[in-house]
């Protein structure tokens, strides 16, 4: 079951994504997955991006994290729009607890100008089930770079 950070985003894991029960009781217009190959659903209601991102370590896998770097302003200003319009957004990744996360809290840190401790602190809040851990360095770019 996703977990809904502030009015209209959400975030949740392979399976929410392709539930379109859920999906129209939730508002969701806009699904963001954050897999390389979890399937979106097939309905063309929906605005589906995917960020293909491994939950690796930054170690393991640089060029894989500054992809993501890059991919957030572009990202966050999406989510931004879907929620200024009261529109729902979902972002989901495998298991629902770190790349979601961390696109969450990118989002945060950017519209709610929360620093990157506060920001994962009210994902936390909202399901203690929560790692950004193997992205910790992009939450502190992020932050450092797009106040």
């Amino acid at each position: 079951m996703p977990k809904e950070i502030i009015p209209n985003l959400w975030i949740g894991d392979k399976t929410d994504m392709i539930d379109m029960v859920l999906i129209d009781r939730c508002g969701i217009e806009c699904i963001i997955n954050c897999t390389p190959h979890c399937p979106f659903p097939e309905t063309g209601r929906t605005e589906n991006i995917r960020i293909p991102i491994d939950n690796v370590p930054y170690e393991e896998n640089v060029s894989q994290h500054r992809a993501l770097l890059n991919a957030l302003p572009d990202i966050t200003a999406n989510i931004h729009r879907y929620i200024m319009r009261q529109q729902g957004v979902l972002i989901c990744c495998k298991r629902g607890d770190s790349r979601s996360s961390v696109i969450a809290a990118a989002f945060l840190i950017r519209y709610g100008q929360l620093s990157v401790r506060d920001a994962v602190g009210a994902l936390y809040m909202r399901d203690k089930d929560i790692n950004v851990t193997n992205f910790g360095k992009v939450l502190k770019h992020w932050a450092l770079n797009h106040p």
